[in-house]
């Protein structure tokens, strides 16, 4: 494995980091964008009521703020074990280039939910894919809770979502 092995974090990562690592920096992709285009049957949602987590999508003008995390050199075998674990329920492994933000670019991995995995559910209405996540749950929790500290990592790193923000303005409203 090299000494510099980067994780980019652009959902649940960015809070729920339950991995070891020696760095950790914000950072951007390019030619990606975030979205709800993903179903939850094992964190935010269960088998026939899945939630809606995020996944990328190719988007050749756009960037996608996040989190990378440089690993430990010690167990970098066991914590992608875990992330690959972690991130079961359709996602796979994307070598990826990091910008980061000291303006170096490094290479990387993060995961990503294709379109063909069973747990894809693709675009929806952004009204749509919130009176999904208004009534889903699962093991990790409420979907709300998901978007919600979504929405506040991304502002905390001084990078909302424009899409991020829409869902959870709109889960506003219906809890109203």
């Amino acid at each position: 494995m090299p000494n510099d092995f980067w994780v980019f974090g652009y959902g649940s990562i960015l809070w729920k980091v339950d991995f070891p690592f020696a760095e950790r920096s914000t950072a951007h992709i390019k030619g990606w964008s975030r979205r709800f285009y993903q179903g939850s049957v094992d964190h935010r949602g269960i088998p026939g009521s899945p939630g809606r987590v995020v996944t990328l999508i190719d988007s050749p003008k756009e960037i996608c703020w996040g989190i990378a995390y440089r690993l430990s050199n010690d167990g970098i075998e066991d914590t992608l074990a875990a992330l690959d674990y972690r991130e079961r329920g359709g996602y796979d492994r994307l070598e990826i280039d990091l910008h980061l933000e000291t303006g170096e670019s490094v290479n990387g991995i993060t995961y990503f939910a294709s379109g063909d995995n069973p747990n894809y559910l693709g675009h929806a209405e952004t009204s749509d894919i919130a009176q999904q996540i208004f009534g889903a749950s699962g093991p990790s929790g409420d979907n709300t809770e998901y978007v919600f500290r979504l929405e506040q990592t991304l502002g905390e790193i001084g990078s909302p979502d424009d899409h991020v923000t829409d869902i959870a303005n709109q889960l506003r409203q219906l809890k109203n």
